[in-house]
């Protein structure tokens, strides 16, 4: 028999409004993103004005920089003394470049127009990708038109631009080079897969050549570039604003808000008068809708400011020896354990982490750096992930590369030091810090 009943049950449940959606997305902007939000919020919203910070000190601000971490690598530069200019001149495209390359070339107007066009074809690394004759049919250019040009594009500098493959990038450099080795060009023609997976024996075997000679042969290959427009890439260059700043003052740790980091934004008091003035409803409405806007935008702003701050400051507190002494490292913290000392959700804890960062004493870290698992150690001590990939990184930079660690031996030499974990989670560390395996980090033997 059916039985049909109504049952009361209390949930909690968070409701998404869109303003929230709103004030957590700005949370999570970074510093160069929450200033292009702005900006577009400035341009739509009449009453927000985005305050020029016509009164900064900057000769304190630069000060400050050059006594924190960033000093070192400034003083690592050819120009030992900070220069802003330095870091913020723009970077010479591909193009920008190639057009200063095609003007010392001899090409007529025809020439010059198709040069362009083809230059303009390359992709990042400076390879010419596109299927020749494809490119001929829809350019209405000839096939011996098109390899007449390219090859005057290819004796421009940086050598290689303009290759279609790897292997012809790496020919135009050894030409360059006045090179006529035929076993050279034999191996990057036909076996760069073989060199690249270290069949050495194979090579050795294949153009009976010695150990010695064919170890030459590497090193050759490694002095080239395969990616020729590597110094043109637009993805190279990263701006990092701090939000915070983390000082050592008496044994105690301060944090403070870099306030250059974010706009600073005011509501103009003329709108308030518009509104008192006019009769019209309409324009009254407006006007009301932009000033909750504009105030909506203050204070989320405000309230991701305070955020950081808190959070920043419960992740100091936490890591306090890694910040004071100078071999302290970075212990076991989870964003639970930041989320209970704050009060803040887990997710908040997310996204306020996400793309923040703090300028130290050792340096720039982003806050996310500082979370990580615990891992079980000798006599019930705890170690952090990021500590033992440290450990990881160290045994793998200091050992015999003609006879390199496994995986199997690094869990062994990380256990002698108190640190107990698993092959399989090495292997994972491993590939997170992007260091090959055994078998190709492997070199040859003389």
């Amino acid at each position: 028999m059916l039985n049909l009943e109504l049952q009361l049950k209390q949930t909690q449940k968070i409701v998404m409004t869109q303003e929230l959606r709103q004030s957590l997305a700005i949370l999570q902007m970074n510093s160069a993103e929450l200033q292009e939000f702005v900006e577009k919020e400035a341009e739509e919203n009449p009453t927000l004005d985005v305050e020029a910070k016509e009164n900064t000190d900057w000769e304190k601000y630069i000060r400050d920089i050059r006594d924190n971490a960033f000093r070192k690598t400034y003083d690592e530069t050819e120009n030992s003394e900070y220069n802003p200019e330095n870091f913020v001149a723009g970077k010479v495209t591909l193009y920008e470049h190639m057009e200063h390359e095609l003007s010392f070339l001899e090409l007529d107007e025809t020439e010059r127009i198709i040069a362009e066009d083809i230059v303009r074809q390359l992709d990042e690394d400076g390879y010419f990708r596109l299927p020749i004759e494809q490119y001929c049919k829809r350019s209405h250019v000839t096939f011996e038109e098109f390899e007449k040009i390219i090859r005057k594009i290819q004796m421009t500098e940086p050598i290689g631009l303009g290759a279609r493959n790897l292997q012809e990038a790496l020919f135009l450099q050894l030409q360059a080079k006045g090179c006529k080795d035929d076993i050279l060009f034999q191996i990057i023609r036909e076996d760069l897969e073989l060199l690249a997976n270290r069949k050495f024996c194979k090579l050795i075997k294949k153009y009976h050549i010695s150990k010695s000679e064919l170890s030459e042969y590497i090193d050759e290959i490694r002095s080239l570039e395969p990616r020729p427009g590597r110094n043109f890439s637009a993805d190279e260059i990263i701006y990092i604003i701090p939000d915070v700043y983390v000082e050592i003052k008496d044994d105690k740790v301060e944090v403070t808000f870099n306030e250059y980091s974010v706009p600073t934004l005011t509501i103009p008091s003329m709108y308030q008068k518009i509104l008192l003035q006019k009769e019209d409803e309409g324009t009254k409405d407006y006007i009301k809708k932009r000033l909750n806007r504009a105030e909506f935008v203050i204070q989320s702003i405000e309230q991701r400011k305070n955020t950081i701050i808190h959070i920043a400051t419960e992740i100091v507190k936490y890591q306090k020896d890694f910040f004071v002494k100078s071999d302290g490292h970075i212990i076991p913290m989870l964003m639970k354990d930041i989320a209970q000392t704050t009060g803040f959700h887990e997710s908040t804890v997310s996204r306020t982490v996400n793309g923040k960062y703090m300028m130290t004493s050792k340096g720039i870290f982003e806050f996310r750096e500082f979370f990580s698992t615990r891992i079980d150690g000798e006599e019930g001590m705890e170690y952090s992930s990021l500590f033992a990939k440290q450990e990881l990184k160290d045994f793998i930079e200091t050992e015999n590369k003609k006879f390199p660690l496994s995986d199997q031996k690094i869990v062994q030499l990380l256990e002698e030091k108190g640190i107990f974990i698993s092959r399989r989670t090495v292997t994972k560390y491993r590939e997170e810090l992007g260091i090959p395996a055994s078998s190709k980090r492997k070199e040859l033997r003389s």
